[in-house]
């Protein structure tokens, strides 16, 4: 599993990283960059692509890129062009409402990255 973001946007998940390292059965991944590492490809890997704007570069190019590599995805956002990608893809959206900084909203994304939608197993 891999968990695509930047800055404010990937404290969460490293938190959660941390947390389920010891007993989780699959790595949690945090990438922040642009694509994604030559290993994230097929169905069999997850890419959770986080941006709080939905406009975050490197968080687009990785959810683009794991739709290429024909990766499960799950964006994560407020909105912006993470969010219209989600749409025109088919892929999972959750969308929250969440004013101020990314770093304020940091337990609310870990607890979406926690909890995996219906039907994923």
């Amino acid at each position: 599993m891999l968990v695509a973001g930047m800055g404010g946007s990937a404290i969460g998940p490293d938190l959660l990283a941390a947390y389920v390292a010891p007993t989780c059965p699959v790595p949690l991944i945090v990438h922040r960059d642009y694509d994604l590492p030559a290993w994230a490809n097929g169905p069999r890997t997850l890419v959770i692509s986080i941006s709080h704007s939905g406009d975050t570069e490197e968080t687009l190019s990785s959810f683009e890129r794991a739709g290429r590599n024909g990766c499960l995805r799950l964006a994560l956002t407020t909105g912006g062009a993470l969010a219209q990608a989600a749409t025109q893809a088919g892929a999972p959206l959750w969308t929250f409402v969440r004013q101020g900084q990314p770093r304020a909203a940091v337990d609310f994304r870990s607890d979406c990255c926690w909890q995996p939608s219906p039907g994923w197993g």
